[in-house]
């Protein structure tokens, strides 16, 4: 993607943000065929939010900065991530820094920032996860009858690794002991 960068009002991103003025007819744009994406802060709502408030003013990009003197982490979902139609990223706090200080200028030459993101997807084709199950819960093995078609047509590049919780039934011991001879 290669995109012009614009600072989101407000910086955090949690309430509908002001609209950016990404026009397709500004040569600066139409020449290097620039997408708009949004600059925002880490903090005060989940990302989600955040991505689906510069989605909504044409954003093809989110870029999140981190707190200072934060290690880096994995965004999590709020459980509407599919709902999301852009992808987001977060950088070090020192970078956003720098690029919050460049489209903050007084100079206007050198507000412009463009950038270009690519997304290296690893080669390997394979799918592992984990499958949490209770040996007591039929919607398990439900679950995985279902699932052994999609399975198959695979052929081997679906990897699961089950996980077993056991529970202790207290009542089940309790009746044991007084109906044996």
């Amino acid at each position: 993607l290669l995109g012009k960068l614009y600072l989101a009002d407000p910086i955090d991103g949690c309430q509908p943000l002001t609209p950016i003025f990404h026009k397709e007819s500004d040569p600066s744009n139409k020449k290097k065929n620039t997408a708009p994406f949004v600059l925002v802060e880490r903090g005060g709502c989940d990302f989600v939010t955040k991505t689906h408030y510069a989605e909504i003013i044409g954003a093809k990009m989110v870029i999140v900065i981190n707190y200072e003197n934060q290690p880096s982490i994995v965004m999590g979902d709020d459980g509407l991530g599919n709902t999301l139609g852009i992808p987001s990223i977060i950088i070090s706090y020192a970078d956003g820094k720098q690029l919050k200080e460049k489209l903050n200028s007084k100079v206007p030459e050198e507000q412009t920032v463009t950038l270009l993101v690519k997304f290296d997807m690893p080669q390997n084709l394979n799918v592992e996860y984990m499958l949490w199950i209770s040996s007591t819960h039929q919607s398990a093995y439900t679950f995985l009858e279902r699932f052994r078609k999609f399975h198959n047509l695979f052929e081997g590049a679906i990897k699961i690794q089950p996980h077993y919780v056991l529970w202790y039934c207290y009542h089940c011991k309790f009746c044991l002991l007084y109906t044996s001879d």
